[in-house]
């Protein structure tokens, strides 16, 4: 080794202080925080020193340099590849916290109208991952194929310039079906028509939901710095069952259809059923020809065999040649719904399930806080049910309507 050699490595043998503002207290668990921005350096000086020991060949460099002026390792490889590809400007500023400008403002701007153009009006799901995905192809696109792994400060400091936050959301299936604006128009002109023919008396929608006896929320409140909370449920929060409403757009409801899961009618003892619902059973607990055949029977009990509509959404048990053939028999038109369209024209769906759903969820709450150990029967899930639908009112009904397929207003 000459001469010239042995001298670089005595000079990088020689520490160059770093003043600080604070003693250097750090916890063993994490790395030290460098304060770049006070060293009596600066990033030009410690890039000319690697170009000119890589010249001259000697071994380990990094590490070497990185002693030298006290840098962490990964970040002095860092500086200098974004360095040797013209990729940041040559300060000592530790680009931190709101200074940390990985992209440009252009570059963030079109980055969020991307995603509200493509995820939030369009109402497809967005998270976190999909935005550092985002952010990853729009850096190689503007950085020569180089990574960047967004963390997750990033993306919340991203989400906060430009208002956005992570908030529970509801879902629903899209159309598989696509209608034009015509298409849906033309419904809609039906339902209107068909309503001025036969009277609101006698039309009519009905729907199936699914009614929980337990409704636990998908949240909890824990006291800071504890476990994870566990959630302790006294029965089976799965347990429901099928129920059917049918209402008319004068505000009235009939009697609720209960459909349980069995082949005999044993499967409806444990509901404890009286004269306000209708009992029946399927072999999978769900919506069936039969089943059809007494709903369109109330319906013409209801309107004493008179012409009547009946709005409904497109599952199988619906649309059969029997169901379609009895309902004619009883002088009741079918409109079906078009399909994937149910969030918005169907009355039930649009302005009574969920009243419903969260009535119930109210009943269950205001005996829990009374009795914590209370453990909730199929008989108190349909307790519930019959009480919530019985608050309903009638405008609440009629308002249904209006709101999802009728074209004029009240």
């Amino acid at each position: 080794m000459n001469k010239l050699n042995i001298n670089k490595i005595e000079n990088i043998n020689q520490q160059i202080n770093i003043k600080r503002n604070r003693p250097k207290k750090f916890t063993t668990k994490r790395r030290p925080y460098k304060s770049y921005n006070d060293a009596i350096w600066n990033w030009n000086d410690v890039f000319i020193e690697i170009e000119n020991l890589k010249l001259s060949g000697i071994p380990n460099f990094f590490i070497n340099i990185a002693t030298k002026f006290g840098i962490v390792l990964s970040t002095l490889r860092n500086k200098y590849y974004d360095y040797n590809n013209n990729k940041i400007i040559i300060d000592n500023k530790e680009h931190r916290g709101g200074s940390n400008k990985i992209f440009n403002k252009e570059q963030e701007l079109g980055m969020f109208t991307y995603l509200v153009d493509n995820f939030i009006n369009k109402n497809e799901m967005l998270c976190n991952e999909l935005i550092k995905i985002h952010a990853n192809n729009t850096f190689k696109l503007n950085y020569n194929n180089k990574n960047f792994k967004a963390s997750i400060g990033w993306c919340t400091d991203f989400k906060n310039r430009f208002n956005l936050s992570t908030v529970r959301c509801s879902i629903f299936k899209k159309a598989t079906t696509v209608y034009s604006e015509v298409e849906l128009n033309i419904f809609k002109k039906l339902c209107d028509v068909k309503h001025n023919l036969v009277g609101s008396d006698n039309f009519f929608n009905c729907d199936e939901m699914k009614n929980n006896n337990i409704n636990v929320s998908n949240t909890t409140i824990h006291i800071k710095g504890s476990d994870n909370a566990k959630i302790n449920v006294n029965g089976n929060e799965k347990e429901g069952i099928t129920t059917t409403l049918i209402i008319n757009a004068s505000g009235s409801i009939l009697k609720p259809i209960i459909t349980a899961k069995g082949k005999t009618s044993l499967s409806l003892k444990k509901y404890k059923l009286d004269n306000n619902v209708v009992g029946t059973y399927s072999n999978n607990g769900w919506m069936n020809g039969g089943i059809m055949k007494i709903l369109l029977k109330m319906i013409n009990n209801k309107t004493s065999n008179k012409k009547a509509c009946l709005l409904l959404d497109q599952h199988p048990s619906h649309t059969t040649t029997f169901v379609k053939e009895y309902a004619l028999k009883k002088k009741i038109e079918l409109i079906y719904v078009p399909k994937g369209y149910t969030y918005k024209y169907q009355p039930l769906d649009v302005g009574i399930n969920g009243i419903i759903k969260q009535k119930s969820k109210a009943l269950w709450r205001s005996e829990k806080i009374k009795n914590p150990e209370l453990k909730i029967t199929n008989a108190d899930g349909i307790k519930h049910l019959l009480r919530s639908i019985n608050e309903l009112s009638i405008d609440t009904i009629k308002k249904s309507f209006y709101k999802s397929c009728f074209i004029k207003k009240i």
